[in-house]
């Protein structure tokens, strides 16, 4: 049917007689559906199931490298640590499905700034990282004001059709 599939192949060489190869015998295995569950289970070791983001094990991995990376060609990374301002009262107020759509959207904001290199992770809760690679200060200033600005402009409606606010505090590194 043209799709790919993945084999897991054992093969033996059989000899005539004479040393010459005479045939090729052996079993192969389709392992197609088995190699996309072990890429799904590493998915979801390394990335949130709410929002599809990086998760706290992948940035730690991330920022080590980038760390290192930084000291050996003597480049500066920067992390952006956001925090939603009092998420806790939406969900109390409108219930965690708002406030998971509301995580959601926040995370697809997060993601836009971002360049191929770059990490954004779902920290915890309502917390969420940026990992900037080659940046300076000023950069990550900008990039944190910009994102500060796009949450607090994001309209939001609680299930009876109330807007929803939403504020965010940025920590930089």
């Amino acid at each position: 049917d043209g799709s790919e599939r993945i084999l897991h192949v054992e093969a033996r060489l059989v000899l005539d007689s004479d040393g010459g190869a005479a045939a090729v015998e052996g079993t192969a295995q389709d392992i197609t559906e088995r190699k996309r569950a072990e890429e799904q289970i590493r998915f979801l070791a390394y990335h949130d199931s709410l929002t599809g983001l990086g998760n706290r094990l992948l940035f730690k991995e991330r920022l080590a490298m980038a760390i290192a990376t930084a000291r050996r060609n003597e480049w500066r990374a920067g992390v952006l640590f956001l925090d939603l301002d009092h998420f806790k009262r939406i969900n109390d107020t409108y219930g965690h499905p708002t406030g998971d759509l509301a995580l959601k959207a926040v995370a697809q904001l997060l993601l836009a700034p971002a360049r191929g290199d770059d990490l954004c992770a779902r920290f915890g809760g309502e917390e969420f990282v940026l990992l900037f690679e080659e940046t300076t200060g000023e950069t990550a200033l900008e990039i944190a004001e910009r994102l500060r600005k796009r949450v607090e402009a994001l309209v939001l409606k609680s299930p009876s059709g109330e807007p929803i606010a939403l504020t965010m505090s940025v920590g930089i590194a």
